[in-house]
This record gives C-alpha cells, structure tokens and sequence, in this order.
C-alpha cells in the first residue's frame, strides 16, 4: 500500500512493528518521510528481535512470561499481560487487550533483518520511549535508538501501551514529530 500513495507518509511501529516499518523503509525509502517507533524494536542490520530480548534486564522472568506451541507459535500468559504490557493502562483495556491475544510466529522472533544505509538509513526516524515500558525497558530503548544518528526522542510517562494508557499524550507526541520538519 505505501507504494501506491501519491505522498510521502509517516509509519508508526509499536514493538516488534517496528521490525516492520524498518523493512518497509529498505523497500521504498522514497515513499516515507518519517518511521517513528514506539517503544518498537529498532535493529540494526542482521539483528533478530530475539537477540535484544535476550539482553533484557529480566530475560528470564520474560522467557518464564511466553507459552511456546506445538505450531511454531508462542503467546504471552495470560496472567503475565497486565505486568508486561499494561501496567499503567485501566481494566478496560486490559481485559480489551486480553480477549485480541492470539499467537505469534515464534520465527518473527529469530528471523535476522536485512536493512541497509543507503536505503533504511535515509529515511529520518524518530523514538517515543515509554518510560514505565516492562517489556522493552528504558535502557533498551534508548540502546537500539544509538547507533543511529539524529534519532529525535519524546519520551511519554507511560506503560508499553500508550495507546490505552495514555492516548491523548501520544497524539501530541506524535504531532512533535510532525512539528519537527
């Protein structure tokens, strides 16, 4: 679809969407004007998102918090949703969230990404941290955001989720971003 727009768009990745607008980027780096990852996984080329889950402050507790399956998928427990992902967000939205959980391809996980400078490299990014985030803690956050260059940071006071715990903060976030031009 990004290659169909007439205009350059903004694509915003949550977590382990951000594996997928980074690939985006290497594909049509013309058609985007901004990736802004959201408390997302920003890799480097040849990196998997395992490789920075493993480097978790509570890698253990996280690999304790994943149900892995017969069918080459994983979820997370059910009773480890709140703690991981929603921790600042009303029942509400958990409970939401909790009836959508369906399983992943635990190969999304281990699959290295293939970007490159030239490509991914020339689009401009920008990184909302979520500074309350269990399930990809500050210090990671601002670690995959170093090796890039002039990355533009908002940080929101918020869980992994800030769609649910903080909706009106995060539009105003990402108008920053927008603002920035």
């Amino acid at each position: 679809m990004v290659r169909q727009e007439v205009d350059e768009v903004v694509l915003v990745g949550h977590s382990r969407a951000g594996l997928v607008i980074s690939e985006v980027a290497e594909r049509v780096p013309e058609k985007i004007d901004l990736l802004v990852y959201l408390a997302a996984y920003l890799l480097q080329d040849g990196q998997t998102l395992n490789d920075w889950a493993q480097r978790a402050l509570d890698a253990d507790a996280m690999t304790n918090a994943v149900a892995f399956h017969s069918d080459g998928t994983c979820t997370i427990k059910p009773e480890f949703l709140e703690k991981i992902f929603y921790n600042r967000t009303s029942a509400h939205f958990i409970d939401f969230a909790r009836a959508r959980t369906v399983p992943e391809p635990i190969a999304a996980f281990m699959s290295p990404i293939q970007i490159s400078q030239e490509r991914f490299g020339s689009v401009r990014h920008g990184y909302i941290e979520c500074l309350q985030d269990q399930a990809i803690p500050l210090d990671m956050q601002k670690a995959m955001q170093a090796p890039s260059p002039n990355v533009m940071t908002v940080q929101l006071d918020c869980d992994h989720s800030p769609f649910f715990s903080m909706p009106h903060e995060l539009v105003s976030a990402l108008e920053k971003f927008r603002r920035a031009e």
